[in-house]
């Protein structure tokens, strides 16, 4: 199956980067890089959850049909998931706080439609999101000295799904060579492969990027 979705993917940028090119077709490319901003959406995702900070790492391409419109294509690493901080009363132990740290890296293939309007532009498009690691991880935060964590919340473990994907929706400005990017990653399906009484848990990924690229 994945390697299906590899060979399309290949495909739809062998035709990107290929089509009959007109007086004006121009194809660039570039590096970026910048900060996650990542946490879970849907309907069972904890109410609680916060913000992680994160990084998206990777290569550029677009290549533009006309001075207005275009298609970009990206490679990124990008580290996401979300923290819940909990406290709980625990009889002659006290208040127990700690957080539970949910981390998911993918490398992600955006496929964006982009419109540019001067030095700035916008693009939208889905992205194709393939799980590469996955960790969760428990850090006590009180001064229970007597109390392991990792004992306290027992085998924790989410079969969490291989492949994601996304919308994407952003914009940025070009300084130069230099682009500064800001975009929404929407997740489409949930990244849990549990089952609640045989019901799909709704869990999402939802991820605000912020970046700066250099095109060649």
């Amino acid at each position: 199956m994945k390697a299906k979705v590899f060979f399309s993917l290949f495909l739809l940028c062998a035709v990107v980067m290929f089509l009959p090119l007109s007086s004006y077709a121009q194809l660039t490319y570039g590096v970026k890089g910048g900060l996650n901003l990542a946490n879970f959406a849907g309907e069972d995702a904890n109410e609680d959850s916060k913000m992680k900070l994160g990084a998206n790492l990777g290569l550029t391409a677009t290549y533009e049909l006309t001075s207005l419109i275009g298609v970009k294509a990206e490679m990124l690493y990008s580290m996401q998931g979300a923290a819940i901080e909990y406290s709980e009363n625990i009889p002659l132990f006290g208040t127990l706080e700690y957080t539970h740290k949910t981390k998911l890296n993918y490398l992600s293939i955006p496929v964006l439609a982009n419109a540019t309007f001067g030095s700035a532009y916008i693009n939208a498009g889905p992205a194709f999101n393939f799980l590469v690691a996955s960790d969760d991880e428990f850090e006590l935060t009180s001064d229970q000295d007597n109390i392991d964590i990792e004992d306290y919340v027992g085998d924790y473990e989410v079969d969490y799904v291989k492949n994601d994907i996304s919308f994407v929706i952003g914009g940025g400005y070009n300084v130069g060579n230099i682009f500064l990017e800001v975009r929404y990653n929407a997740g489409l399906k949930s990244i849990s492969e549990d089952n609640l009484l045989n019901q799909e848990i709704d869990i999402k990924n939802s991820v605000i990027q912020f970046s700066v690229g250099y095109n060649f």
